[in-house]
């Protein structure tokens, strides 16, 4: 049988309400380091193990966060994005939950609602390449993070990358390198990402007194 709170109180010898304030994080400065070992040590005597559910609903706190993502999922080089946001929120005593929506629109307000109804905390909204978007109508009244894009109605934060910045670095770089005759290949320009990229490029090479006069090409 799992043990309970009462059981660890008990065992300790303090009240359910100060093993849940030693059990929960929240002991310092308002229990004792001495009783707050004895709750630890008789937790893991019991093999306590906390029912995360029925906490979720007395708190309103799931400790989970949902991240909904059009094609980041699967693709490779990609990866980086979903297992920076793992790590930290590992590292902070958090879960990810993942939807990988194919971008189709039914499918991301299917998954949002679903997430909702399990008492995710927030969202992390995540697509490939640096875009806007309009974000999903029903991710209104959550806590919400944006990744790699940015809502053209301007209602959540983002996390994008410096596209400018880190195009100019790279044909700097081959510019440094004595070289003049350089080819852009890159996205389309209605991403963000594609509008920047190409920006930087140009102007570098106008900065550098380079002519542009150079095959591109947009993929």
């Amino acid at each position: 049988m799992n043990k309970t709170l009462k059981d660890v109180a008990e065992a300790a010898g303090v009240s359910s309400a100060t093993a849940s304030l030693v059990l929960n994080g929240r002991s310092i400065g308002r229990v004792s380091a001495d009783i707050a070992s004895r709750v630890e040590d008789a937790a893991a005597r019991l093999n306590y193990r906390p029912n995360l559910i029925a906490r979720s609903l007395r708190t309103q706190e799931s400790k989970t966060i949902g991240i909904i993502s059009n094609d980041v999922a699967t693709t490779s080089f990609a990866g980086a994005m979903l297992a920076g946001a793992q790590e930290v929120a590992w590292r902070n005593g958090w879960l990810l939950l993942l939807v990988n929506s194919n971008g189709e629109a039914a499918m991301e307000e299917a998954a949002i609602r679903s997430l909702v109804q399990r008492n995710v905390d927030g969202f992390i909204y995540a697509t490939m390449y640096h875009q806007e978007i309009q974000a999903p109508d029903n991710l209104k009244r959550q806590k919400v993070v944006l990744l790699d894009c940015v809502d053209t109605n301007k209602q959540y934060e983002s996390v994008i990358p410096n596209e400018y910045q880190g195009a100019t670095d790279v044909v700097q770089y081959l510019v440094d390198q004595g070289h003049t005759q350089i080819a852009y290949i890159g996205i389309k320009e209605y991403t963000i990402a594609g509008r920047e990229r190409l920006k930087a490029f140009k102007d570098v090479l106008k900065a550098n007194k380079i002519d542009l006069n150079l095959f591109t090409m947009m993929v």
